[in-house]
């Protein structure tokens, strides 16, 4: 395994705990690095499974709030995260692979 590729594999890791379980393959790998960036990847491994503000992955994650913002809205646009609100509050959670 290219260590490079570590990422991905960790996110193809959570998906198969946190939906339907899916089977981890060289090929599976391979389709996380066609929709996420490495840095998209490494947001989402750290991010708690359960629904949770951009404000608080931020501050999990020790980054810019702004950035992190951008980067799950970008997401969401692509159809790769879930946004809504709960309580007057903007949340985001991975969306089922």
């Amino acid at each position: 395994m290219d260590t490079k590729d570590l990422v991905f594999r960790m996110l193809a890791h959570k998906f198969n705990i946190s939906y339907m379980p899916v089977v981890v393959t060289d090929g599976m790998v391979e389709l996380m690095k066609d929709f996420y960036s490495r840095e998209e990847a490494w947001l989402l491994v750290l991010m708690p499974l359960m629904p949770v503000s951009a404000k608080t992955v931020a501050r999990l994650q020790f980054k810019n709030p702004v950035k992190v913002e951008r980067m799950l809205q970008d997401m969401v646009n692509r159809g790769l995260l879930i946004e809504f609100t709960d309580d007057g509050v903007q949340k985001f959670q991975m969306a089922p692979f």
